[in-house]
């Protein structure tokens, strides 16, 4: 007989930082698509990427002790949803003490384990103009100008445009 699988706890991992979280759902053309109340904490948008969905944000940005159970949260209430592959969960982590080389090492790592990561995704996600890969042999300097790390942004909106989708 099959032994039962015992869900393991979810770390807690004591940061201070905030996290902001995307979730995007699409559940393709043709389908129909009836969000259901949305756990505390998550509200619904339109995301222009996405044909017959929302994009689900979780407001405002919570540190991952809070953030977690808000998450597994959503994720129970939608268990049955069938996603298509313009859905995704975003999740930005506010570093705003991090300095340029703090920046640089972030994307030297992540460059590293891009081939990993790749593997954990679906296929319609790697080196897409959403997603694209950084070259292993970016400079600190390629990496501030590209993120703007000389100036602050004020707004969310000006956040958003300085990532530039990577």
């Amino acid at each position: 007989p099959l032994a039962m699988m015992i869900e393991p706890e979810m770390p807690v991992l004591q940061s201070e930082r905030l996290l902001g979280i995307e979730l995007e759902i699409d559940v393709g053309h043709g389908n129909s698509f009836n969000l259901p109340e949305l756990p505390t904490g998550w509200t619904s948008t339109s995301d222009g990427s996405l044909h017959n969905g929302r994009e689900l944000v979780l407001n405002p940005p919570k540190a991952y002790a809070e953030a977690a159970p808000r998450v597994k949260a959503l994720c129970e209430r939608l268990i049955n949803y069938n996603v298509r592959k313009r859905g995704g969960m975003h999740v930005h982590v506010q570093v705003a003490d991090y300095t340029h080389q703090n920046a640089y090492n972030l994307v030297r790592l992540y460059t590293y384990f891009q081939p990993v990561i790749d593997t954990l995704v679906g296929e319609s996600r790697v080196g897409n103009t959403y997603c694209p890969a950084y070259s292993r042999h970016v400079t600190l300097n390629e990496v501030v100008n590209k993120f703007k790390l000389n100036t602050s942004a004020a707004t969310r909106g000006q956040a958003r445009s300085a990532r530039q989708y990577s």
